[in-house]
């Protein structure tokens, strides 16, 4: 199977009705400051052109709700995201200890893109993500964070290793 087709799966069964789960449910937007750091391992588009670029080099910090990323775009520039964890919601619908299943919704500002619809090259975002994760004790988290990313041909799937570090 194609990763960009396990990637619509597990989105979709993320947000698909689960009473177990709706027990569990924990709205992780209102939580302790956090540490985030993230890399890229690949990226798949939909469409993708002759040169598109599917290697991101994706580089992600943050702090608390805010972040920030370093990648290289579809066209291969040099490109930026500064935002914000908008919402997040984890559930826990496995019965091992710590394993988790999270969704999230990211917004921001991206610069670095010439041939979409921007000012400055400043472009808005807003874009929904879905991780597996495993919280290995109470401060200490780890990842596989799947970020859908739309375009007009669309859109893109982005799949990064996530560390995040609870104070």
């Amino acid at each position: 199977m194609r990763p960009f087709y396990i990637t619509t799966i597990l989105l979709l069964l993320l947000y698909l009705p689960n009473s177990y789960a709706a027990e569990e449910a924990k709205d992780t937007t209102e939580k302790t400051k956090d540490v985030f750091l993230g890399v890229g391992l690949w990226t798949r588009h939909i469409s993708p052109g002759k040169k598109t670029n599917e290697d991101s080099d994706l580089v992600v910090a943050g702090y608390d709700s805010w972040l920030a990323a370093r990648f290289i775009n579809s066209y291969h520039n040099e490109s930026y995201f500064a935002g914000k964890l908008l919402y997040a919601k984890e559930i826990k619908p496995f019965p091992a200890p710590g394993l988790f299943l999270r969704g999230n919704l990211y917004g921001g500002i991206i610069y670095g893109y010439k041939k979409i619809i921007n000012v400055a090259r400043f472009t808005p975002a807003i874009f929904p993500s879905a991780s597996l994760g495993l919280h290995i004790n109470k401060k200490n988290e780890v990842g596989l964070e799947i970020l859908y990313i739309p375009t007009d041909k669309g859109g893109l799937f982005s799949n990064y290793v996530t560390y995040r570090y609870r104070f």
